[in-house]
């Protein structure tokens, strides 16, 4: 049996995380056997009808009888082409496994037809699915999930700096956001102060509505990793210091499902972490004593004031664990051997 891992290619990112998470899964596969095909995005209507199946047949062609198929999910290649590409890879007996990295209906608000159901759908047609966590796992089979699945608990995060000892960052009171900025909205809503010290990266069209020293540009991952030595990484979204809109549709609200990027970056430079206290994943980090969980972006001052330097030393420790972990890919890795558990 071959094993291919199969990314959908867009053009023109910036650094503002997107592409990073698919290039480490990638690495770690091709690393233990998997072949990589890589497929330029198809953008436009016209194109889509146009390609799709010629594609679809390019890409099953170069498969045999029993082979591994994993796609990074969402596609973006368009309806047209993910059913061309399950049926035929079905019909030729290849296991698909789709490895999601988000699922849109929960973030963003769909045209008419193109909702959860639809998204289930389409992961109903996969003969196995890699889930980034139980909550996400639970809320899908709530709605109509069939598929065979496991879970990823967080995504890994490669760096060149691996050597670095992160394990021992420094006790300081810098809060560090770094992402897509521009759909960061709360991030106008901060204010530095005698004792808290933001600093926001990524990309960012307007920095008007920020304070001089609370913007230091858009880097690379391994250019930013250089840049943190100690403090703490947000994890929050949305407009507003609270999560207003927690039973909505929103960027904000899809923290209750997904594995943010940002905290696999915040291990791998190996600071403790803050993130919102009915994050999917804020459970994780209360478990692995990795940060602290808030309701509200103005517990920040608080919360941080009264941390001793022992106590961030024991934090920025367990951090340091859970991070040879991340560095190694040890939760891809376990999330194969779950997904051949089930094949065998």
């Amino acid at each position: 049996m071959s094993k291919y891992i199969l990314t959908i290619a867009q053009k023109n990112i910036q650094n503002d995380g997107l592409s990073k998470p698919k290039k480490d899964i990638n690495q770690i596969l091709e690393k233990h056997g998997y072949q990589s095909i890589q497929l330029t995005r198809l953008v436009g209507k016209i194109s889509k009808l146009k390609c799709s199946s010629v594609e679809v047949d390019k890409l099953v062609k170069k498969m045999s009888n029993g082979d591994l198929m994993i796609v990074h999910y969402p596609t973006y290649m368009g309806t047209l082409f993910d059913m061309l590409l399950l049926r035929r890879a079905h019909k030729k007996n290849i296991k698909t496994v789709a490895f999601i990295h988000d699922i849109d209906s929960l973030r963003f608000k769909m045209a008419m037809g193109r909702g959860l159901r639809y998204e289930i759908n389409v992961l109903n047609k996969y003969s196995f699915l890699i889930v980034p966590n139980t909550t996400m796992l639970d809320f899908l089979i709530r709605h109509g999930l069939k598929t065979p699945s496991v879970t990823l608990t967080l995504f890994d995060y490669l760096t060149m700096n691996e050597g670095k000892n992160k394990a021992k960052s420094k006790y300081s009171h810098t809060i560090y956001f770094a992402g897509n900025l521009n759909k960061a909205g709360f991030i106008s809503k901060l204010k530095n102060t005698e004792t808290i010290a933001y600093h926001f990266y990524g990309p960012l069209k307007d920095q008007s509505a920020l304070e001089k020293k609370m913007y230091f540009g858009s880097l690379s991952s391994d250019d930013l990793l250089k840049k943190i030595d100690g403090g703490f990484g947000l994890i929050w979204d949305g407009p507003d210091e609270t999560i207003s809109d927690a039973n909505g549709v929103s960027f904000g609200n899809y923290l209750r499902y997904n594995n943010p990027y940002k905290l696999s970056f915040y291990i791998a430079a190996g600071i403790p972490v803050i993130i919102w206290k009915d994050a999917a994943e804020a459970k994780f980090v209360v478990e692995n004593s990795l940060g602290f969980i808030i309701d509200n972006l103005s517990e920040i001052p608080d919360i941080i004031g009264q941390v001793s330097e022992e106590e961030y030393t024991e934090l920025s420790e367990n951090v340091g664990l859970i991070r040879d972990e991340v560095l190694r890919g040890s939760f891809t890795l376990d999330a194969l051997d779950k997904i051949n558990r089930l094949i065998e």
